[in-house]
């Protein structure tokens, strides 16, 4: 196991479980804003495929490729409700509802 040396702690039982304690910490910390960047991209990457009037339903497999995953279905835990994102959508469906249902 390779041990990460905070400086100051030494390298008492006490020290080494604090070393390990701030490494958990920082390694937590840098997951979570990794899946951070992950919900932003997503969400971005959908508001410039309606922006560009692209069929988003469609585009939702090179979404799923783009953040690393098999299939559409593991990357919707990445798609976030915002404001803008139902805004464009609202304006997709209203294009769609006076083109009487059809794409």
């Amino acid at each position: 196991m390779k041990r990460i040396v905070f400086a100051g702690l030494g390298n008492s039982a006490l020290g080494y479980c604090q070393d390990a304690t701030r490494a958990l910490r920082i390694q937590s910390s840098s997951l979570c804003r990794m899946r951070h960047r992950r919900h932003s991209f997503a969400v971005r990457r959908l508001l410039t495929w309606y922006q560009e009037g692209r069929d988003v339903k469609a585009c939702l497999p090179t979404l799923s490729i783009y953040l690393g995953h098999v299939c559409p279905e593991h990357s919707y835990w990445y798609l976030t409700a915002t404001p803008e994102l139902l805004s464009a959508a609202a304006v997709s469906f209203q294009k769609y509802a006076e083109e009487g249902g059809q794409a």
